[in-house]
């Protein structure tokens, strides 16, 4: 995840994917369950502009955020972070 790079090239869009990932990890804590499962344990939240998504897993009331992965470069590298 790397907001310079995004604003690299093109100037205010490293906000734009903070403030996308923000937004994400909002409607996660407000209904973790509607997000689809991604393995066994962990959930996944698609971002809607980056290709990018969250990966959260959650235990009792607590949500864990294992990784935000993008879509297409080193796929599942997260699973050894669980």
């Amino acid at each position: 995840m790397k907001p310079e790079f995004y604003e690299g090239k093109v100037k205010g869009l490293g906000r734009d994917f903070l403030k996308e990932i923000q937004h994400a990890v909002i409607a996660i804590r407000e209904s973790p369950q509607r997000f689809p499962k991604k393995t066994k344990s962990t959930r996944h939240c698609l971002l809607k502009r980056f290709p990018y998504s969250i990966v959260f897993l959650e235990h009792k009331e607590t949500i864990f955020i294992v990784a935000i992965a993008h879509g297409r470069r080193k796929p599942n590298y997260w699973r050894n972070k669980i």
